[in-house]
C-alpha cells in the first residue's frame, strides 16, 4: 500500500529554515540529513538539530538520514556508528556508487536497513526515480520503507514505496 505525502529533504545546503512557512506551505514531513562523509571521514550536518527541532516546532513529522558514499560493508558499518542514534533513513543517491552494479549497491543498502533494524530502528531508504529505476533492484529492499523523492509535478516512479 502507497502512502503519499508532501514532504522536503533539507540539510545545510538550505542554510536557515523558515520551519513556520513550510507548514504554511503544505508539507506534512521534513527529512533531515543527520550527515555524510568526505575524505575525512563522517560528519553530522552542522544544521541537524536546528532543521529537527525547527520542523518539529512546525508540527511536522520528521525523519533522518545520512548521505552515503560507502562502498563496502566496513564503510556501512561504520557510517551507521557514527549517526545511529538519530537515524532512520539512508540516502542512496551519489553517482559514484553506480559503478558496483545493481546487486552490490542493493546488497549494501540492504545491509545498512538491516543493521538499523536489528537495532530497532524503523529503517527505510530514500532516492530519486532514475536512481531507482536504473542502478537499485527495489524489489529486493521491499521489507523496508522507500521515500522516493521526485520534483515533477507527478511520481514517475512505479514500483512499491509507503
Amino acid at each position: 500500500m502507497a502512502l503519499f505525502q508532501v514532504g522536503i529533504d533539507v540539510s545545510r545546503y538550505q542554510g536557515s529554515i523558515n520551519w513556520s512557512a513550510v507548514a504554511a506551505a503544505g508539507k506534512q514531513f521534513a527529512i533531515v540529513r543527520i550527515g555524510s562523509s568526505n575524505n575525512n571521514g563522517a560528519y553530522v550536518d552542522p544544521y541537524f538539530l536546528q532543521n529537527v527541532n525547527g520542523a518539529h516546532a512546525a508540527g511536522l513529522r520528521v525523519g533522518a538520514y545520512y548521505y552515503t558514499y560507502a562502498r563496502t560493508e566496513s564503510a556501512v558499518a561504520g557510517g551507521l556508528t557514527t549517526f545511529l542514534n538519530s537515524l532512520e533513513f539512508v540516502d542512496v543517491e551519489a553517482r559514484s556508487l553506480t559503478s558496483l552494479g545493481k546487486p552490490q549497491l542493493t546488497n549494501l543498502v540492504k545491509y545498512a536497513m538491516d543493521i538499523l533494524n536489528q537495532r530497532k530502528w524503523y529503517a527505510g531508504w530514500y532516492s530519486y526515480t532514475n536512481y531507482i529505476n536504473s542502478y537499485m533492484n527495489a524489489s529486493a529492499l521491499a521489507n523496508y520503507p522507500l521515500w522516493v523523492a521526485d520534483y515533477r509535478s507527478s511520481l514517475g516512479y512505479t514500483g512499491q514505496y509507503g
